[in-house]
């Protein structure tokens, strides 16, 4: 009868181990299933820049106009503000033509090792239709700053977000599906709403 115990504890001591090993393995395979492989650790990534680089452009460029005002504090008063616009502009696009090759090659260097083929025939006319649009765009909003101050003129020039995302979703398509666009939509209406009460009350 002894030996009939030990055995049956030996068979219930295997089952168990058996099971155990079972739920092991079975384990393992789902971690290794979860593993992710190289394009999504890449696609995370690009994300993770993409966020640090998009709230960096908010720090940078929320503080953009902060020069001018100082600059404007720092003239001859016979100065008009229309006079200040320009004088200012100029010294900028100097500011820009010298400091954007040096971040340019800075940021080749750490990503690249090396600098990149700069593809000029295919990129002119694209460049230059962007420095266009950004030279008088920028060119409108510093006389908003100007004229609105930068409690309101600037910010009201941030709707620009709002074509920005027409321009994502009507021509390049990189925003799909239905309750996506509608939460865009109400994205756009809340700056649209708070760009029409900043025109209203922010001078008041």
């Amino acid at each position: 009868m002894w030996l009939n115990q030990r055995s049956c504890d030996i068979e219930h001591r295997q089952e168990r181990q058996h099971l155990f090993d079972s739920i092991s393995t079975s384990t393992s395979v789902n971690n290794d299933s979860r593993e992710k492989s190289p394009e999504e650790e890449m696609s995370r990534l690009r994300y993770l820049v993409g966020v640090i680089a998009a709230v960096a452009l908010g720090l940078l460029n929320g503080s953009l106009q902060v020069p001018l005002y100082y600059y404007t504090q720092h003239i001859p008063k016979n100065n008009t503000d229309a006079d200040a616009g320009i004088s200012y502009l100029v010294n900028f696009s100097a500011g820009v033509a010298v400091v954007t090759p040096v971040v340019c090659v800075i940021w080749w260097i750490i990503r690249f090792r090396k600098i990149p083929p700069f593809y000029f025939v295919q990129v002119l006319l694209p460049g230059l239709a962007t420095g266009f649009y950004w030279a008088c765009g920028y060119f409108a909003a510093t006389y908003a700053t100007l004229y609105l101050g930068n409690t309101v003129g600037y910010p009201l020039t941030q709707t620009c977000i709002v074509i920005n995302g027409i321009w994502g979703i009507a021509y390049y398509q990189e925003i799909r599906g239905g309750h996506k666009i509608v939460l865009f939509a109400l994205g756009a209406s809340i700056i649209i709403g708070g760009a029409v009460l900043l025109s209203q009350y922010g001078l008041s």
